[in-house]
């Protein structure tokens, strides 16, 4: 390298002989060194706002000794997409109540990639499903008490004739078979209660298809009742909906707004996948009495025709029962304390009457003739 000056004038690189000085140096020329570290490898990757085709990945920023350009966003093994310098990434396109997981690595402008970041496994949320409504209209003197199904139980008193309990969740296996305890509870006097219970196996909404009433039962007795619930071999996988709905003196419907007297409670059900059929129960298993269609009669009176007197039977132990009887234009004609099981009809006329006993909760009817 070569520098010149000269007095009041411009030098060139090879003149001799004028008022100035020239200075020689050495230039050691070099190429340019090339960059190959990879970037650092993002971390705590993780995913946020998960719905049913869609989420969002955000982690945090890898360094370099350059400067990091970008990340490639990967699903299992398949680049999905890539960021510039952005730390988060939103992804479309998924299925609902299905496992993925996901992993990021940066770049630079060399194009050194870096390691992956950690995965991150996730699940979309499930399709949601809107079931009807059921409801008691009246648990003052009885209600659902206890369900117990699939490892869960619930133990609960009267709870305004509905029970949101899908937080609790009965893990059953595809083709087992499995356990279902229920029992109700009463204020006082036990009544002929039916259970119906439904489980929507295919779960799209609705508890009306074959085999989606599991089982179903009536009785007049607080203690367990009992039931083995085997599991379609073909059951959707994931969660579905169970409903237990109890119903004073007559089987309820799934979708039965207003019961009357009784209550329904709704659980989740987790359905998992089996390699072979299983037959599985509890590892403790309850004793109590079997699901099962009694004949059960709250209220009769006999001989019927009656000349002087009829034996009146009913369920109820309750004191101080009341008791009336009505002609068939609505006049109580005879009226008093049921002091004993033998009601003397000897002073009535021959007709058609209605003989009501009240036991203090529920008004009990039945029709009785006088000769």
């Amino acid at each position: 390298m070569r520098v010149s000056a000269r007095y009041n004038a411009n030098p060139t690189s090879c003149q001799t002989n004028f008022d100035g000085e020239v200075e020689d140096y050495t230039v050691n020329v070099q190429g340019a060194v090339a960059d190959t570290q990879a970037p650092s490898a993002p971390s705590s990757l993780a995913a946020a706002s998960i719905a049913q085709t869609t989420l969002t990945l955000n982690w945090t920023a890898s360094t370099d000794n350059v400067g990091v350009t970008g990340y490639d966003v990967f699903r299992g093994s398949t680049k999905i997409g890539s960021t510039t310098t952005a730390t988060s990434y939103n992804v479309t396109g998924l299925t609902a109540n299905t496992a993925y997981s996901f992993t990021v690595k940066a770049k630079d402008a060399a194009g050194n990639v870096s390691s992956s970041s950690n995965t991150a496994s996730v699940t979309t949320l499930g399709t949601v499903v809107s079931y009807c409504d059921s409801k008691g209209t009246r648990v003052t003197y009885e209600w659902i008490d206890y369900v117990s199904f699939g490892g869960m139980t619930n133990t609960t008193g009267a709870n305004g004739g509905y029970g949101d309990f899908t937080s609790k969740v009965a893990t059953v296996t595809q083709g087992s078979t499995n356990q279902l305890v229920v029992s109700a509870g009463f204020r006082s006097t036990a009544y002929n209660e039916y259970f119906v219970i439904w489980i929507d196996y295919n779960g799209d909404g609705d508890f009306t298809d074959s085999g989606e009433q599991v089982t179903s039962g009536n009785s007049t007795s607080s203690g367990n009742r009992t039931a083995n619930i085997t599991i379609p071999g073909n059951a959707k996988l994931g969660q579905t909906r169970m409903r237990v709905s109890m119903k004073y003196n007559s089987a309820p419907t799934s979708c039965e707004a207003n019961i009357g007297d009784g209550e329904v409670e709704d659980y989740t059900v987790n359905i998992t996948a089996s390699s072979a059929s299983l037959t599985t129960f509890s590892d403790v298993t309850v004793t109590g009495e079997p699901f099962s269609n009694q004949d059960v009669l709250d209220l009769m009176a006999y001989p019927n025709p009656a000349t002087n007197f009829v034996q009146v039977k009913f369920a109820s132990k309750a004191e101080n029962m009341t008791y009336r009887i009505v002609n068939t234009i609505g006049s109580v004609v005879k009226s008093g304390q049921m002091k004993s099981r033998n009601l003397d009809v000897s002073s009535l006329n021959s007709g058609i009457y209605m003989l009501e006993v009240n036991d203090g909760q529920k008004s009990l009817k039945t029709k009785i003739v006088k000769k």
